[in-house]
């Protein structure tokens, strides 16, 4: 019997994939030879929730991606769906639930392309898309780019309604202090941390202008103020009332020094896309 350090090590080693000429190999040994069309590749508004395709885009600095075992070719480019067949015609007849692996291929000092697609019969289509899915794990920031599209879930029951998101996500007590459950903590914790490192990345040294959606509390907009107090304007749109309250509360003092302002509306409102324009274009004064 194996040992238990033994089983790690084998299931360490189970989970590494390389971008190499390999990986590429074995997508190639998987494919079907007729080419998909244009039409397979394309994101659909109108059906991508229904039917659930995902999507990549990736790009990748010259060798990063081995194409060839002699590493003369790498991979470029990168277009991948996930979803059933839309060509050639009469592919509408191919199983509702089918999830061939579409792949789309450009290769560095070549203007030429390679397509093909992986069938989901006999699970190949799921199994490239692990394996690729864990490959591009590996992928540093100064490796390239990876861009992943993923459909929300359809929904499993009715909307609820404001006065249930705030009564079970953001409490306000007696103190006036709000208060939200664990995982309400937890996600702003860890999401808020993200975004706040994508602010530092993007906002300028001084100034700047922030138009935050689904602003929620106000908790991501207090920590981004005291951290940069120098910012001009920051704008939270929130369609939920008692989270306006609260975010207005949150950075009161923040709205002393720059243009802060919580907003109610909703994604249709034509204030918001107002708000989001004069942000924007960085015209958003005390009284924006």
């Amino acid at each position: 019997m194996a040992s238990f350090q033994e089983v790690q090590d084998y299931n360490a080693a189970a989970l590494e994939v390389a971008l190499d000429d390999e990986l590429f190999a074995s997508f190639l040994a998987l494919a079907e030879t007729d080419e998909p069309t244009d039409d397979d590749y394309v994101l659909l508004e109108d059906e991508w929730l229904e039917k659930q395709d995902r999507f990549l885009y990736a790009r990748f600095e010259d060798g990063v991606w081995p194409a060839t075992a002699d590493r003369k070719q790498s991979v470029s480019e990168l277009l991948c769906r996930v979803g059933a067949r839309r060509s050639p015609p009469g592919a509408e007849g191919y199983p509702p639930g089918d999830r061939s692996l579409f792949v789309r291929a450009r290769f560095s000092g070549d203007d030429d392309s390679l397509s093909f697609y992986i069938p989901a019969m006999e699970g190949g289509a799921a199994y490239a898309e692990e394996r690729l899915s864990r490959a591009l794990a590996s992928v540093g920031r100064d490796d390239g780019l990876v861009e992943v599209y993923v459909a929300p879930p359809r929904a499993r029951g009715p909307l609820k309604k404001d006065a249930w998101w705030s009564r079970n996500y953001a409490k306000t007590g007696a103190t006036g202090a709000a208060k939200g459950n664990p995982s309400y903590d937890r996600y702003r914790r860890t999401i808020d941390g993200l975004l706040l490192d994508a602010l530092r990345r993007a906002l300028p040294e001084a100034g700047g202008a922030v138009a935050e959606l689904c602003a929620g509390d106000g908790s991501l907009a207090a920590r981004a103020l005291a951290e940069r107090p120098d910012v001009a304007a920051y704008v939270m749109l929130e369609r939920n009332a008692t989270l306006v309250a609260l975010a207005e509360a949150k950075t009161a003092a923040a709205a002393a020094t720059a243009a802060v302002r919580a907003v109610r509306v909703t994604a249709t409102t034509r204030a918001a896309h107002n708000l989001l324009v004069i942000v924007a274009k960085g015209r958003c004064k005390r009284r924006c």
